[in-house]
């Protein structure tokens, strides 16, 4: 575990609000892209991240599934409006 300056211990907690938009999955998506790509500027190999917060998805959203998985399935129902990929997430 990472230690604290004082002996303790570390954890990082991000807290996020994502877009309720159910027609708008690129922007949720795209938010969670940004987030995810801060979270690795901020190097946090050692310390434990806790990620919470309202993502206004499902378990079979595909932001849901690019979080658990960090990868997206071109086929997954969610994609199927999207026409372009400004993040290169497909």
């Amino acid at each position: 575990q990472a230690a604290g300056p004082n002996g303790g211990h570390k954890l990082c907690v991000v807290n996020t609000h994502i877009l309720a938009d159910k027609e708008a999955n690129e922007v949720k998506l795209w938010q969670v892209h940004l987030m995810l790509q801060q979270l690795e500027v901020l190097h946090l190999k050692d310390n434990p991240l806790l990620v919470c917060g309202d993502f206004n998805s499902t378990p079979d959203s595909a932001v849901y599934e690019y979080l658990v998985q960090g990868v997206l399935r071109r086929e997954h129902v969610d994609l199927q409006k999207i026409k372009t990929d400004p993040c290169g997430l497909l």
